[in-house]
């Protein structure tokens, strides 16, 4: 039971810490949006309408143009017009607008 209570106890410390690691790579709002200059592509896919490949796209948009400015900036995207723009706007975010507070 004590050797059990232990590895519960070291599995709990090591989740924690992995997830505090992570923490300057927030991808979620505190209100469940999705900040599109920090999100990776899994958590883009979050969004609907939004599936593996435009999801990378905007991943890679923003790895050559830099960080979106504005959520409107997000419809450079191919594959994200103004209907599916119109159904995402509500749940996205503009997070950090430099490289150095996206890091």
């Amino acid at each position: 039971m004590v050797k059990s209570s232990i590895a519960v106890r070291t599995f709990i410390f090591a989740a924690l810490t992995v997830l505090l690691s992570l923490s300057p790579y927030v991808v979620f709002a505190e209100d469940g949006k999705v900040d599109i200059n920090t999100a990776t592509s899994q958590a883009l896919t979050a969004l609907e309408g939004v599936g593996e490949v435009i999801a990378e796209r905007i991943v890679a948009f923003r790895q050559e143009h830099g960080l979106f400015k504005d959520i409107t900036d997000i419809k450079k995207i191919k594959g994200i017009a103004e209907e599916k723009f119109e159904k995402i706007k509500n749940k996205i975010i503009i997070g950090a607008t430099t490289t150095e507070s996206a890091h």
